[in-house]
């Protein structure tokens, strides 16, 4: 059942070994019938296997129930970290020239079985996307698994453009357990367009920006964009492939041989994961508070002390438990964009205090440059402050509270003059949801 992951990746954000092994189990196969997919290699396949799950172990707090379900997370770093490495070997003309793999038709299940992937059974939408027409299979998979946008998409393919974006739009429906029946409003159609190639990651970059300045104030295509997402494990259900016992010794061994250097990743993943479940389970504030202060704060002053004793960062140990301590506060999660995607931010926000915002594996910035943190207000970027990086990518933020403590609908980081600008000018490098 659901319940059984959501308390494995409590366990494991706790730094317990034998949950991430029995979250392996359910959900490693997910995964590498994704990155087959794309890499053609089972060798290629299974290296990044092992990269894709020790960051899980690392960062298992990273996982918002707010953002969707833990298939669809496992599922989308599968395909970024793939898309990582089909890039570098393009890079070096090692293309994968295999053959793809067959799809995997699921049998007929068993009376009462939840048809959905990982812990809860061993399917999603079972054989769905075998299912599609051969031109919606087509367009989903370039579109997805290879990287191509709907123009590139629509080259490759020789289709109109027009029927490409119909292609993406009709085939994530199918693919969804409960197809949509409301009549779509006529001058919103072109927005359901926009949202099935922004959960695919086709969109150029003047649709993806329209679409974001959209999507900032619109509820029914923020829940369109969620349930696309999850139409998504579906389609990687089809691509399962159990992988071989090798693979997980060598993700274990590596939990094993360096699980002690996790003490900072562990730190923050328990703030991340106390202030996500309070909200996904639907807590009263006040609870939430009382829970995240009762339960962890002994565990995060230890860990706190410790960090601090490597990094110097006692004060934004003490900001991050006083934040947390305040009902009202939120923890925001950042994804990476192009040209960084393996980059990722977190934000400790708190609308009238403010908040805290550490950001990693970012590039380091060019000299004169540095990175710009933005808080979105309705379709309004206001600047929140510069922050640089370190050698490992690292950096963070003291994140003042805005005039009125306006409600903040989205963040951004972008790479600015080191001085700051008063508006958006450069590279977007992290987003949230």
């Amino acid at each position: 059942m659901a319940s059984d992951g959501l308390e494995l990746i409590r366990r494991i954000a706790g730094g317990d070994r034998d949950a991430f092994s029995a979250f392996y189990d359910a959900y490693a196969p997910l995964a590498l019938g994704v990155l087959c997919r794309i890499l053609r290699s089972d060798a290629e396949a299974e290296a990044v296997l092992l990269d894709v799950f020790w960051e899980i172990w690392q960062s298992a707090g990273d996982w918002d129930p707010r953002q969707g379900s833990l298939e669809a997370w496992v599922v989308d770093r599968a395909r970024s970290r793939g898309i990582d490495r089909a890039r570098s070997l393009r890079g070096r003309g090692e293309v994968g020239t295999g053959p793809l793999p067959q799809l995997r038709v699921a049998e007929p299940l068993e009376p009462g079985r939840d048809p959905r992937v990982g812990a809860e059974g061993p399917g999603a939408v079972r054989g769905a996307f075998a299912q599609l027409p051969p031109h919606q299979r087509d367009i989903i998979e370039l579109a997805y698994l290879h990287d191509l946008t709907q123009a590139e998409t629509s080259e490759r393919l020789k289709q109109p453009l027009g029927a490409v974006k119909a292609g993406m739009r009709l085939g994530l429906e199918s693919l969804r357990s409960q197809p949509r029946v409301q009549t779509v409003r006529p001058d919103h159609a072109p927005f359901g367009e926009l949202a099935a190639a922004h959960a695919l990651r086709s969109l150029g970059r003047d649709d993806l920006a329209r679409f974001q300045a959209h999507l900032a104030g619109c509820a029914e295509c923020e829940q369109l964009l969620g349930d696309y997402r999850e139409a998504l494990v579906g389609f990687a259900a089809d691509f399962r492939q159990p992988p071989p016992r090798r693979a997980k010794r060598d993700v274990m061994a590596r939990v094993d041989r360096r699980g002690a250097r996790g003490a900072r990743e562990r730190f923050w993943s328990g703030l991340r994961w106390a202030a996500s479940v309070a909200v996904a389970a639907g807590l009263l504030a006040s609870a939430a508070a009382t829970y995240v202060s009762g339960r962890y704060e002994g565990r995060l002053g230890q860990m706190a002390r410790e960090v601090a004793a490597l990094r110097g960062q006692v004060g934004q140990q003490r900001l991050a438990l006083a934040l947390l301590r305040d009902p009202a506060t939120q923890v925001v999660l950042l994804e990476g964009l192009e040209p960084s995607p393996q980059a990722r931010g977190r934000l400790i926000w708190n609308a009238h205090a403010g908040g805290l915002f550490v950001a990693a594996d970012l590039p380091p910035a060019p000299a004169g440059r540095a990175y710009e943190l933005w808080a979105i207000v309705g379709t309004r970027p206001l600047p929140s402050g510069v922050f640089g990086v370190d050698a490992e990518g690292t950096g963070s933020l003291r994140v003042p509270p805005l005039a009125a403590a306006r409600r903040v609908n989205r963040f951004a980081v972008t790479l600015e003059l080191a001085q700051g600008v008063p508006a958006p000018t450069g590279q977007m490098y992290l987003a949230s949801k």
